[in-house]
């Protein structure tokens, strides 16, 4: 099985407002919205969206097991890791980063 498909659509749009969900255990900072999935493998594409003001320094730095692209749509993100500032129009891919550290 492949990932699912969808028909062309904007997910920024305010008419879509209700297609984002929260982040369990980050409800109050970031909100999700899956654009792809499959359910065979769990492979998916997904958005993250913060809240303005969102400061998640207290969750520590985050690593993940599988690819991570970001691109700043509006306002900014500041990466610890690299100790940069991403403002609108940001981006960066990277790659799995396996750890003992929490993800």
């Amino acid at each position: 099985m492949s990932k699912s498909t969808n028909t062309y659509w904007n997910p920024l749009l305010i008419e879509n407002k209700n297609q984002w969900s929260p982040i369990e255990g980050m409800e109050e900072y970031a909100e999700e919205l899956t654009l792809a999935i499959d359910e065979t493998t769990g492979d998916y594409t997904r958005l993250t969206r913060f809240k303005p003001g969102a400061d998640t320094s207290k969750f520590g730095e985050k690593s993940h097991e599988y690819p991570e692209e970001i691109l700043v749509i509006e306002g900014k993100l500041y990466d610890a890791a690299f100790e940069t500032w991403f403002e609108v129009g940001g981006y960066a891919s990277r790659p799995p980063w396996r750890s003992s550290r929490s993800i």
